[in-house]
């Protein structure tokens, strides 16, 4: 028998060479694991182009969408703006902390559940120390609304009143029984033009009952006579004689130059017989 023809030997062994060549490929090429560009159980992230995937150990950044109008401040991180560098954002948030009675809140890293929406009812740890937190938003802090309250809800912090969403503004709040003040979100007042709650029988407000109507002084802005203005707020005393504010006072009361006052209207008379000193076209106050 005569031998193959060189020229067939050559194209057999450039045949056989592109065959394992391909093979090889196919073999060790990567998977994009369809449109997702994930592969299955132990595949590899597709990038698409955009260079390699971050770090695992790499720190996370802060909370985004935190209302904050102003610079930060310095120190250890700022509760109101979520920034620095003291935190870990993975897992933890920025927040007021004060060790003792009268000592002044501390901005401090706590660990952070990142669960309880603004105005909802939170749990306050290790109230009044070094390693006081809560289960609020970053953000957000919980206070209880007085003094031997059991129960606390989350506020918002601010350092002024364009900090506040919503347009509310930026007042002052005890950071425990006893502490000292934090600044956060006070609830909206309302124009009674408008929807706005009964301060006489309480109804109005949102919620299981934690909030109560208070009558609060008018918009003297709009022209006389002014309507009414009324808010949905976490009471914070029993008292019926001082007051800073209308929620110092007890429901159905409001707060009138430092002195807390039973609220009327032309159709509810004051306790005392008195008259009714109208407070805006809708609700006023007993001067007596």
């Amino acid at each position: 028998m005569r031998n193959p023809p060189r020229s067939l030997w050559s194209c057999c062994l450039a045949v056989l060479l592109v065959w394992m060549f391909a093979c090889t490929k196919a073999q060790f090429a990567p998977s994009t694991g369809g449109a997702g560009g994930v592969e299955g159980t132990g595949g590899t992230m597709d990038t698409g182009g955009s260079g390699p995937a971050p770090d695992a150990g790499e720190p996370c950044p802060p909370p985004s969408g935190v209302h904050c109008s102003g610079p930060s401040t310095t120190g250890i991180c700022d509760p109101v703006c979520q920034t620095g560098d003291g935190c870990d954002w993975c897992s933890r948030k920025c927040t007021y902390a004060a060790d003792g009675i009268g000592a002044p809140p501390q901005p401090t890293c706590a660990d952070s559940a990142k669960l309880i929406e603004p105005f909802g009812s939170c749990i306050v740890a290790s109230a009044g120390t070094s390693a006081q937190t809560d289960d609020c938003l970053p953000g957000y802090i919980c206070l209880p609304p007085r003094s031997g309250a059991n129960d606390a809800y989350c506020f918002q912090l601010c350092s002024v009143s364009a900090d506040c969403a919503g347009g509310m503004t930026c007042g002052q709040r005890k950071l425990f029984a006893g502490g000292a003040n934090v600044r956060v979100c006070d609830p909206i007042f309302r124009s009674c033009a408008g929807t706005c709650c009964n301060p006489i029988d309480g109804s109005g407000c949102p919620g299981p009952g934690a909030l109560s109507c208070y009558l609060v002084s008018p918009d003297l802005t709009q022209p006389a006579p002014p309507d009414s203005q009324t808010v949905c707020e976490f009471s914070s005393g029993d008292s019926q004689t001082s007051c800073t504010t209308a929620r110092d006072c007890l429901p159905k009361h409001t707060c009138v130059q430092g002195t807390c006052r039973q609220v009327c209207s032309l159709t509810t008379a004051c306790a005392s017989g008195v008259a009714c000193t109208m407070w805006g076209k809708e609700y006023g106050y007993c001067p007596s």
